[in-house]
């Protein structure tokens, strides 16, 4: 699943231009009637492993976890990877689970992420630590009821993350509200 939404928010936004193929061809190999939806995305990632010159990945959630703990600077996730998952532990519980019936399914439950905050920091990053943290910061910063001034919400339609945003009216008279067809929050 993380290989998928690299590429899909990721490599296809920054790299289009050398990346070769787009969102739609990613989604017409998916779409097709060429194998299963596991051979299917077994193309994906062949396309993605050759374009940037790999032979293999380990994708191991022990070698995740192995990553994610690693706190020296110099460590792969020291680029933004474990500061990520510990803000959405401790702030926003906004995790890119699957319940649906196409291919991931039900692999990642929301369970599935709160167990991945309590295998990198402890087990007191639990469900409901979780559950409090995201209150809490709704409650500091006003969640739906938002009363600052002066913001822009700008949101893109590829952006997972828009469903979190003001994407179609602003929450007061002195903040604005822009969603834009077509990208997403890096690019």
């Amino acid at each position: 699943l993380d290989r998928f939404l690299r590429i899909f928010l990721y490599i296809l936004l920054f790299f289009f231009k050398t990346f070769p193929f787009t969102i739609d061809s990613m989604c017409d190999i998916m779409l097709s009637n060429n194998g299963t939806e596991l051979d299917r995305l077994a193309i994906i990632n062949s396309i993605y492993i050759k374009a940037f010159g790999s032979s293999c990945q380990d994708a191991s959630y022990s070698s995740f976890l192995d990553q994610m703990k690693a706190t020296d600077w110099n460590s792969s996730a020291a680029v933004g990877g474990r500061q990520w998952i510990y803000q959405t532990c401790v702030e926003f519980g906004y995790f890119q689970s699957t319940v649906s019936n196409f291919i991931f399914d039900s692999t990642q439950p929301v369970q599935f992420f709160i167990q991945q905050c309590m295998d990198i920091f402890g087990p007191q990053f639990n469900g409901g630590m979780v559950n409090d943290a995201v209150a809490n910061t709704n409650n500091e910063y006003g969640g739906f009821n938002y009363q600052g001034s002066r913001v822009v919400f700008v949101n893109g339609d590829v952006d997972p993350w828009h469903a979190l945003s003001f994407t179609i009216s602003a929450p007061n008279p002195n903040t604005t509200a822009l969603f834009i067809n077509g990208t997403a929050h890096c690019r």
